[in-house]
């Protein structure tokens, strides 16, 4: 869908200096493009927290500016930071805890509901993983932790999380 569209190019363009530049004179397009009636259906905005219960939802009312109730998409342990595929509607986000729960979760994206569906999860090696972002070829996703200071490099199938190629 566009806001999936809209989103995926925000979070590739974030990667150098220069897509940042270029981003930050793009910027009042893409959101006069929020702002805009949507002939394809509702749009979602998705919202992580560090102590709910998961990623929860709520319908963008572009006509009125208003967002409607919050409520649950999907359980998931703290999931703190997003980022959405170049080219598939599936999210990816990292659940910020320590140990064997720290991780990071791919989910696809369901624009007609909002809906997410969990596609798989893998440990990030690392305590506290605290930002995820996905290359714009859509072939890797790298997760940052707290702890540690560390980086890895994941290997993406169709929208699903595999090994860490490197850390």
């Amino acid at each position: 869908s566009r806001w999936l569209d809209t989103l995926a190019a925000m979070n590739a363009l974030a990667l150098t200096r220069r897509r940042f530049l270029a981003a930050s004179a793009a910027f009042p397009f893409a959101l006069r493009g929020l702002a805009e009636s949507h002939a394809g259906g509702p749009r979602w905005v998705l919202l992580g927290t560090d102590t709910g219960k998961g990623i929860y939802r709520a319908r963008w009312d572009a006509a009125a500016g208003e967002l409607g109730p919050v409520e649950l998409a999907v359980a998931t342990d703290r999931p703190n930071y997003f980022a959405l595929h170049p080219k598939l509607p599936v999210l990816y986000t990292v659940n910020e805890m320590n140990g064997a729960k720290a991780g990071v979760s791919g989910f696809r994206v369901d624009a007609a509901t909002g809906g997410l569906t969990l596609i798989n999860e893998v440990s990030s090696k690392a305590d506290g993983p605290c930002y995820v972002s996905v290359d714009h070829t859509g072939r890797s996703a790298f997760v940052a932790d707290y702890a540690g200071g560390t980086v890895a490099a994941f290997d993406l199938g169709v929208g699903e999380i595999g090994r860490a190629s490197c850390r």
